[in-house]
C-alpha cells in the first residue's frame, strides 16, 4: 500500500480508492486521512477522508448502442469479484437457459458454485 510511504516523501499522493474491500482495511486510511483521495463514486466514500473528486468508472456507451429488441444472449459488464455478484449472473443465465458469454468456455464452470 503507497500510503505507508506518503509521508517519506515530499511529492504529494493521489490515492483512487476503488471501494474497501474489508472493515479492516479502514485503520490504515483512518492513520493517513491526511492523504488526498479520489473515490469511483460519492456513495463509495468514507467519512473522515479527503476526497478531492469523484472519477466515475467510464464506459463507451456508443461501443454498446441500445436496440430496441433484445438479443439472446445476457451481458455482464463487471470484474469478477464476490462482491459484485457475477453468481447471481451465473445462476439467472442457468435458470433462464440463455448463454452469459465470459473469457473462454467454460469459465463460469470455473467459479464457485460452478
Amino acid at each position: 500500500m503507497a500510503l505507508c510511504y506518503s509521508r517519506l516523501v515530499r511529492t504529494p499522493l493521489l490515492t483512487t480508492i476503488h471501494g474497501f474491500s474489508s472493515p479492516k482495511i479502514m485503520p490504515a486510511y483512518e492513520k493517513y486521512r491526511d492523504g488526498y483521495y479520489v473515490s469511483i463514486s460519492d456513495a463509495d466514500r468514507a467519512p473522515g477522508l479527503r476526497y478531492l473528486a469523484t472519477v466515475y468508472n467510464g464506459i463507451d456507451l456508443a461501443l454498446y448502442p441500445f436496440q430496441e429488441q433484445a438479443g439472446d444472449d445476457l451481458v455482464l459488464l463487471s470484474r469478477i469479484h464476490p462482491d459484485k455478484g457475477v453468481h447471481l449472473a451465473i445462476e439467472v443465465a442457468r435458470k433462464s437457459g440463455r448463454r452469459l458469454p465470459g473469457g473462454y468456455p467454460g469459465w463460469a464452470d470455473r467459479l464457485p458454485g460452478g
